[in-house]
């Protein structure tokens, strides 16, 4: 009886474990996504090779 409750609590625990883990992987495949669509999304502006865009920066004396 005591060894059926212990697998019942362990199955209990890995089943929270791989969702928490199946939510992580979800979450970081959404992130890798949006880095990718920006980066991708930043290189065909033409706005980015434009020296004119880029700020001034003083020469140090």
């Amino acid at each position: 009886m005591k060894q059926r409750r212990q697998t019942a609590i362990l199955s209990k625990k890995n089943s929270k474990i791989s969702l928490a883990v199946r939510y992580k992987f979800f979450f970081l495949l959404l992130l890798t996504l949006a880095l990718m669509f920006d980066t991708v999304s930043r290189q065909s502006s033409p706005e980015l090779f434009d020296n004119r865009s880029l700020p001034e920066v003083p020469a140090a004396r």
